[in-house]
């Protein structure tokens, strides 16, 4: 009977300890995992936590490279506000800034301006018309001669197809619209237009007139202003600032600045609201002479009678 070899214990020890061995290799592969699988949930984490900051920055960004991306061959930019452009616009009763447009409705009026300004390429007005976004609304700018022929207030033929192809677009919002002129600073000489304001009112009024008869649009909406040289784009200092200067705004109002607009006239004096008839006696400078006692600073003051009011003869 052969008997067993001597190494054959230090063998089976031997294989025992590598079989020993070999079984905990399972837990460096499950180490591995678990290792792994924590980083991709932490990954995941970093991922899921949104940096406001960046993310409007990355929107903004988007929307610039969206606007203006072509700026040789788009017509539509966006409007860079200045720092202290809160200082120009109205305030509220309890004297806070005008608030900023509602997110939906800024949404919609940029849908509009890529509209127009899709429209308005296609009626060959590059270089000639820019839409750009604003606190108070959509204001679509464009150069005087696209209208009027300079110096005039009235409308060419051509201008008409213009504001045809603009109005059902305008239309597909109920927003206020207000039509500025502006002109430049070189004298008119033609007698109707005495100074530049009477030529930059008779050309906004003329645009709108134009779009509520012929066009249809509720003249409810509609306002006109003229600011003449006094609101240039550009310095009077050359001929080309000169004839971005001459320009007609039309400018679709935001709901926010119109609720802003009307909470200022809603302002009045101190003294409340003056009756019909009265007027608001301004207080003395002076002491009143004895036997005549003043009426306080603020009263209310019946007007006097009219001659010949009463049915009395003059």
């Amino acid at each position: 009977m052969p008997r067993p070899r001597g190494g054959g214990g230090g063998g089976h020890g031997g294989g025992g300890g590598h079989d020993g061995a070999g079984g905990l290799r399972w837990l460096l592969t499950y180490a591995d995992l678990i290792t792994l699988l924590m980083v991709f949930f932490v990954v995941l984490y970093s991922i899921s936590k949104v940096d406001q900051a960046k993310y409007i920055q990355l929107a903004a960004a988007l929307r610039e490279s969206l606007l203006n991306g072509n700026r040789g061959n788009s017509v539509i930019s966006q409007a860079q506000v200045p720092v202290d452009a809160d200082s120009l616009l109205p305030k509220a009763a309890g004297g806070s800034t005008l608030p900023r447009m509602d997110r939906n409705e800024q949404l919609n009026l940029e849908a509009i301006g890529q509209e127009l300004a899709q429209a308005l390429e296609q009626a060959g007005l590059k270089g000639e018309v820019t839409v750009t976004m604003h606190d108070r609304g959509l204001v679509v700018s464009f150069s005087d001669t696209v209208f009027f022929v300079r110096g005039l207030a009235v409308m060419k033929p051509e201008s008409r197809d213009v504001l045809h192809r603009i109005a059902p677009i305008l239309n597909r919002l109920p927003n206020r619209i207000i039509v500025e002129g502006h002109t430049d600073d070189l004298p008119n000489r033609l007698p109707q237009f005495p100074t530049s304001w009477e030529l930059s009112v008779a050309r906004a009024v003329a645009v709108i007139r134009y779009l509520t008869e012929k066009e249809g649009m509720d003249p409810k909406r509609f306002g006109g202003t003229g600011y003449g040289e006094w609101r240039p784009a550009a310095p009077n200092d050359s001929e080309e600032n000169r004839a971005r200067n001459r320009r007609v705004d039309i400018v679709l109002l935001s709901s926010s600045y119109e609720d802003a607009t009307d909470a200022v006239r809603k302002i009045i004096t101190a003294a409340g609201p003056v009756p019909a008839g009265g007027t608001i006696v301004p207080a003395p400078e002076k002491a009143p002479a004895a036997g005549g006692a003043a009426p306080p600073a603020g009263a209310i003051q019946q007007a006097p009678e009219q001659p010949g009011g009463g049915g009395g003869k003059p």
